[in-house]
């Protein structure tokens, strides 16, 4: 079963373990294990595994995120693969829907899947662009790909090491201490 967690909040620079976010989201030790195995970074990588607030939301964020998929003109989502594809050039096709909408209709390039969606205008001039055989997908993608300015994404400041060496000490003392 899949959750998106948007209701809590976690301290960002508090310290959690693994009971703690157990009982916080209402899940099992096998959920809080799934996620290390997905890429959930601990503090030290010592047991019992300790987690910073804000690197749990960043990661939790990271997977909510990672479904929805702002499409560029022209690609598919595909339903199998579950990627943002442009539809193999051979198999496009453009039929109007029920409603009298064009609904463009292909394969997937990446696992083969059928793919469908209604298209717009500017859909139609990438797949004549497609059907160009000197146009690449890689160039469709390099000419719509929006320059962030050198703002890095969340998944680069995942891939950066995060933790306090005193992250340990601090569970360990805020177990002695009432919380308020």
């Amino acid at each position: 079963m899949s959750r998106s967690y948007t209701g809590i909040k976690l301290k960002k620079n508090r310290v959690y373990s693994g009971a703690d976010l157990q009982r916080i989201f209402d899940v099992s030790a096998n959920t809080i294990s799934n996620w290390v195995k997905a890429g959930l970074k601990d503090s030290d990588g010592k047991r019992p595994y300790l987690f910073r607030g804000g690197r749990v939301m960043e990661f939790l964020k990271a997977r909510r995120d990672r479904t929805k998929t702002k499409l560029l003109f022209g690609e598919f989502k595909c339903g199998v693969c579950k990627s943002a594809v442009f539809p193999e050039v051979e198999s496009l096709e453009v039929r109007p829907a029920k409603n009298g909408a064009p609904m463009g209709m292909g394969v997937c390039s990446e696992c083969s899947g059928h793919i469908r969606k209604f298209v717009s205008e500017a859909d139609l001039e990438v797949f004549a662009l497609l059907a160009d055989p000197n146009t690449t997908v890689d160039s469709l993608r390099e000419g719509m790909r929006v320059d962030r300015g050198g703002i890095c994404s969340s998944e680069e400041k995942l891939a950066r090491p995060w933790y306090g060496i005193n992250d340990r000490l601090l569970w360990t003392c805020r177990g002695l201490m009432p919380l308020l």
